[in-house]
C-alpha cells in the first residue's frame, strides 16, 4: 500500500454538520474574549456586555496618533439595564471584538 505524504486538506465550512458549526462559532468566541480579556484588561461582565457595532470608528486627534475604541455597558453597581460606557483599547482588541460579539 503506497504512503502519502499529502497534507489533508481542511472542510470547507459549508461541509460542517450544522452541530459542528454552532461549536465552531463558540470556539472562535471564546477564543476571541480570551485575548480581549488578556489584552484589554476589562472585567468579566464588560467583556459579556458588548454587542455587534461594538467596535467605533478609530479616531486620531492628533496626527499619527490613533485611538481605538470600543462600547459596551457597565452592568454592576447600576441601574437597571446598565449604562453605556466605552473603552480606549488596542489595535488587536479592535479587530477581535467583533468575533467576541
Amino acid at each position: 500500500m503506497p504512503v502519502s505524504n499529502a497534507i489533508p486538506q481542511p472542510t470547507p465550512a459549508a461541509a460542517l454538520h450544522p452541530s459542528a458549526a454552532i461549536a465552531l462559532v463558540g470556539i472562535v468566541r471564546a477564543a476571541a474574549i480570551v485575548l480581549l480579556s488578556a489584552v484589554s484588561g476589562m472585567r468579566a461582565s464588560e467583556l459579556m456586555e458588548p454587542r455587534v457595532g461594538c467596535r467605533r470608528p478609530v479616531e486620531e486627534p492628533i496626527p499619527g496618533l490613533r485611538r481605538f475604541r470600543i462600547a459596551g455597558k457597565i452592568v454592576n453597581v447600576q441601574p437597571l439595564g446598565g449604562s453605556a460606557d466605552e473603552w480606549i483599547v488596542t489595535p488587536a482588541v479592535s479587530k477581535s471584538s467583533p468575533a467576541a460579539s
